[in-house]
């Protein structure tokens, strides 16, 4: 029986703990509202939200440095990643962050797709995760034309929050084979009304022209920071 997708994390003291890698997205970091948490009581050198791993459509993750300094990963070579750099990792492979050490462990496919396409490619980078009134996010929608269609125009939606609190940039026609970067920005529209807490939102892909009925989603979690809208006003009261 093949084992499970799990990534070993050992500390500088070396105590280890494995995690299960079951979703298309995880974040690593040294902030509590990350998916796994390399907490600064166990070793230094992680940044709040240091590492994306994005699965693959065939096996392994693609891993994302969202950090201002660099990680390792350990083969026959030492390959360091600065800020931003990505690489694609698989079963057996070591890296070092700060003062941890991650070792990616089982059979290498991915377990948990979500809902792919054979003709779009998606995926989200998605550096930060907490929103608040004073702070938007800024990410970044990767879409990949998968298929043989030529120019292909695709849309892209973004589901699960309120359009006044997002903004999405335009798609270019893409050819096969081909991928771009569309920017986006979450933005808190400084409403009493609008939902506090954990918040799932889901970016959708088609391409109705040249591929109807297919389409890819990638969903992320972020945590919105309560707004206080109130209002004081002084009364004077007069003594009779």
């Amino acid at each position: 029986m093949e084992r499970e997708n799990v990534l070993q994390i050992t500390d500088r003291d070396g105590w280890q703990k494995e995690f299960p890698l079951a979703r298309r997205i995880i974040h690593i970091g040294s902030a509590s509202n990350n998916d796994i948490v390399l907490a600064a009581e166990h070793g230094s050198g992680v940044a709040t939200c240091h590492l994306q791993l994005i699965a693959l459509e065939t096996a392994g993750y693609r891993l994302v440095n969202l950090g201002d300094t660099e990680i390792v990963l350990e083969g026959e070579t030492l390959l360091r990643l600065g800020h931003h750099a990505t690489r694609e990792v698989s079963a057996g492979q070591r890296i070092r962050v700060g003062e941890f050490t991650l070792l990616f462990q089982g059979n290498g496919c991915v377990l948990n797709p979500g809902d792919a396409s054979e003709t779009i490619g998606l995926r989200v980078i998605l550096p930060e995760r907490c929103l608040s009134a004073e702070r938007s996010i800024e990410g970044a929608v990767i879409i990949r034309n998968q298929g043989s269609q030529p120019s292909v125009q695709f849309q892209l939606l973004l589901e699960g929050l309120p359009p006044e609190s997002y903004y999405l940039g335009a798609v270019p026609l893409l050819f096969p084979g081909a991928e771009k970067s569309v920017s986006f920005r979450l933005s808190h529209p400084r409403s009493p009304t609008f939902p506090a807490g954990t918040q799932r939102f889901t970016v959708r892909a088609t391409a109705p022209s040249a591929y109807p009925g297919e389409s890819a989603t990638v969903s992320q979690m972020i945590e919105i920071v309560p707004f206080y809208a109130h209002e004081l006003r002084l009364i004077r009261v007069s003594k009779e």
